[in-house]
């Protein structure tokens, strides 16, 4: 998945007339490149592959190009457009070798630092959503479990984030209710200090 799509250029393909898009994978944050036709928006596909988790190294110009099977065919005309450059670098990718290109002008290379942002957003928002339904998991009708489970879940979120993320995280948190000064339930009497139900009928199962 990639994303900051945006058009560099037009190529003719031998199938069809195609726009030139450039983003970035949100997972390592390399180049991608797609092609859409300009015929049928339909008729697209994806010319880079995303090595990077597996080891590639590259600079921030620079991608992988599945240059194999379907994609075979696009790889002269994409070429020949000027907007690429091949390094002559090539990366081993199962039986095959992942040729390394370069986007050649400056202003056509996404900004990486844009699309980091986006995979940690995206990122925040799965870690997010898996603790508040772990938190949910056997609170029953009790508020009270889930609010001390779950605010111990986006406590545990923050700490864990990185410094330079730290701000952004904590913003997010706060926006699904977290609070950095939670105190948990004080029972009344009679009450589960775990879920704040009547012991008599709290199925927390201490009270038997």
């Amino acid at each position: 998945m990639s994303t900051l799509n945006q058009p560099i250029g037009q190529v003719n393909t031998p199938f069809w007339p195609a726009r030139i898009l450039v983003g970035r994978y949100l997972s390592g944050g390399a180049i991608s490149i797609e092609l859409v036709s300009e015929e049928d928006p339909l008729d697209a596909l994806v010319f880079s592959t995303n090595l990077v988790p597996s080891g590639a190294r590259l600079a921030p110009d620079e991608f992988n190009v599945k240059s194999w099977s379907e994609n075979e065919p696009f790889v002269t005309p994409l070429l020949a457009t000027g907007l690429f450059e091949d390094t002559g670098r090539r990366v081993r990718c199962g039986f095959v070798e992942s040729p390394i290109w370069r986007v050649k002008a400056p202003a056509h290379v996404p900004s990486a630092t844009t699309a980091r942002a986006k995979a940690h957003a995206t990122k925040l928002a799965v870690l997010i959503a898996d603790a508040e339904t772990e938190a949910a998991r056997g609170c029953g009708q009790s508020d009270v479990l889930y609010e001390t489970r779950v605010q111990a879940a986006y406590a545990s979120i923050l700490d864990r984030a990185p410094e330079a993320e730290r701000a952004e995280t904590e913003a997010a948190l706060r926006k699904r209710g977290f609070d950095p000064d939670f105190v948990p339930y004080e029972a009344g009497e009679g009450e589960c200090s775990l879920t704040g139900i009547y012991m008599d009928c709290c199925p927390c199962g201490r009270h038997l």
